[in-house]
């Protein structure tokens, strides 16, 4: 009975430490936008970081989505200069028209660090508003062979976006004015220029483009589709190398369908440096031309046979008359054979 007693006063114990005291747990990694907050002018460039802090564990593997308010921002281009990641089974992608970005990168040897780049994205603000950036489904994996989930928390930005202003430069002898809407390259990475393209595409083609960038210099191609064929969208992303004179052919990964297709292209330098897009490319591609057959033409088809039978009946009547009138001098090759009298008398 007193042995019952003691048992039960040390659980009672147990059970209210846990409610006194609090119970800590080590925090295991963030992801966040680098910066956070901000404010910029129409026109402006924004460069922000995807930053990785884990401080506690090692990072094996980020992944997830990351969107951004579509009306108010392009994203003109994405760098893997500095990052942490050392291979992307994915290479990472975007889209301006969803305003979305995905990314999934391994870090080989792990991370633990406060931040670590894992992108550098540059988004050019394009209209009065506030902007936001942040993640949805990621994903931080443990270096520890069992793939733990570690992420903790996640933090985005938010971006305040004003009209753009006229600035003035004085110089000698005169005064400059300059708007801050000029397109600027990155890095000095310059901007593909489209030679040729397809412009009468139709269903089941590919479609092609040609053009010029700096030579061996890769050439990102992101080619996105309104479809009309019950499959509303279609996104492609291909990378392409220019030759010695900067030359590169760029065939579309499958045929074409039906629809509006937008494409842009970026380059980037043996760096891994990319510059910023091209203005938007746009190709319709009309419906495959098909073979009309009305029933005039299976009536015309079926008469042929006939008109040819008709005809060759003629040819074979003429030669018998031919053949005919040569063996009776008095037959006449046109009309009905004649007999004179004489010829008549000596017959009887």
């Amino acid at each position: 009975m007193y042995l019952n007693k003691i048992q039960n006063f040390f659980k009672y114990l147990i059970f209210y430490s846990f409610l006194v005291f609090p119970v800590y747990t080590i925090q295991a990694a963030d992801l966040s936008m680098t910066p956070q907050s901000g404010s910029v002018e129409v026109g402006d460039t924004i460069k922000m970081r995807v930053v990785l802090s884990s401080s506690d564990k090692l990072a094996n593997a980020v992944s997830g989505t990351v969107t951004f308010s579509k009306d108010l921002l392009t994203l003109s281009s994405i760098s893997k200069s500095d990052s942490i990641v050392n291979v992307w089974p994915v290479d990472p992608s975007f889209s301006n028209a969803s305003g979305t970005l995905n990314l999934d990168g391994v870090i080989l040897s792990g991370y633990q660090g406060t931040n670590g780049t894992i992108l550098t994205l540059f988004f050019k603000a394009k209209a009065v508003g506030n902007a936001t950036i942040k993640f949805e489904n990621a994903s931080i994996l443990a270096h520890d062979g069992a793939g733990t989930q570690i992420l903790n928390n996640t933090k985005g930005s938010n971006f305040n976006i004003t009209e753009a202003k006229t600035r003035t430069i004085e110089s000698t002898p005169k005064t400059i004015k300059i708007k801050t809407t000029e397109k600027v390259a990155i890095d000095n990475v310059p901007i593909p220029i489209f030679t040729d393209y397809s412009n009468n595409v139709r269903e089941n083609d590919f479609i092609v483009i040609k053009g010029t960038s700096l030579p061996f210099y890769d050439v990102i191609f992101n080619l996105d589709a309104q479809l009309l064929d019950g499959n509303n969208f279609l996104h492609e992303s291909s990378t392409i190398k220019a030759d010695e004179r900067g030359r590169f052919t760029y065939v579309s990964d499958s045929r074409a369908r039906k629809g509006v297709y937008t494409i842009v292209a970026r380059a980037r330098n043996t760096k891994g440096i990319e510059g910023i897009d091209t203005n938007p490319l746009q190709i319709t591609v009309q419906e495959e031309a098909k073979l009309v057959v009305t029933k005039a033409t299976n009536i015309f088809l079926f008469m042929i046979p006939i008109i040819l039978l008709f005809i060759m009946l003629i040819i074979l009547y003429g030669w018998y008359r031919v053949m005919y009138c040569r063996n009776h001098p008095t037959c006449k090759l046109f009309g009905p054979c004649t007999y004179r009298a004489d010829n008549v008398d000596k017959l009887n």
